[in-house]
């Protein structure tokens, strides 16, 4: 049987950031995908390294600030680490509390 599209589970990415006012940008989605894909806690800058490995060109900037926009919308979860507390590393939520 056949169901309109709106009756369709909808991806619950797309659900928080419509909710929240923002758009899945592609810089954001390629973000995503390197965060869902290691399944860990990574920092801004591995992050960054491994989106350009594969072929995106992103600032680093732009990293960060996508990165506080997950963490604002809960789906990537922060830790600082370091000697001195001096980074923050990340992980993609399996799922939104």
């Amino acid at each position: 049987m056949d169901h309109p599209p709106d009756e369709l589970a909808e991806d619950p990415i797309l659900v928080a950031f419509r909710e929240a006012g923002h758009r899945l940008t592609p810089q954001r989605r390629v973000l995503l995908d390197v965060l869902q894909a290691q399944g860990r806690f990574l920092d801004a800058e591995s992050i960054h390294e491994r989106a350009q490995a594969q072929g995106h060109n992103l600032s680093l900037a732009t990293v960060y600030r996508t990165l506080a926009l997950f963490k604002e919308l809960k789906l990537v979860e922060g830790r600082i680490v370091g000697d001195e507390q001096s980074r923050e590393e990340y992980r993609f939520r399996s799922s939104r509390e």
